[in-house]
């Protein structure tokens, strides 16, 4: 009988071992729980964050991208002006050249009857003596 009182309190001290064994075990699992449920809240913290800073961004790239269609937009309008401008200059320079034109053939019809030389100093268009050349010009 002593030999399995002694054989039970060895397998009393081998649960005992046992025991403490799995309690450390236990005790390690719990913290290895504990750290992991801080780093998921680390991590879901920095999730947070980060989709935050995501919607700043894609809020940021919406302003940006609002700005370059008004940008587009202001540019069209500015090249539609300009064609515009550069068309009517077209036009502008088109009737001048006309003008110029009439003017030339105007002046040239002006030298043969005496021209502009000879309204000078008072010569006034009745002048005699441009009355005369008008005259000799015509008879």
């Amino acid at each position: 009988m002593e030999e399995e009182i002694q054989a039970l309190q060895s397998r009393v001290k081998e649960l005992e071992q046992d025991l403490s064994l799995a309690q450390n075990e236990l005790s390690e699992m719990e913290s290895l729980e504990h750290e992991f449920e801080q780093e998921k809240i680390l991590l879901s913290a920095e999730n947070t964050t980060l989709n935050y800073k995501k919607m700043e961004l894609e809020e940021t790239l919406s302003k940006e991208r609002n700005k370059l269609m008004q940008i587009k937009d202001n540019l069209a309008s500015a090249q539609k002006a300009l064609l515009e401008k550069n068309s009517l200059l077209q036009e502008a320079n088109a009737h001048l050249a006309e003008q110029i034109s009439k003017v030339s053939s105007e002046s040239k019809y002006n030298e043969v009857i005496g021209g502009v030389s000879r309204l000078e100093k008072g010569n006034g268009i009745t002048s005699p003596e441009i009355t005369s050349v008008s005259l000799n010009l015509f008879f």
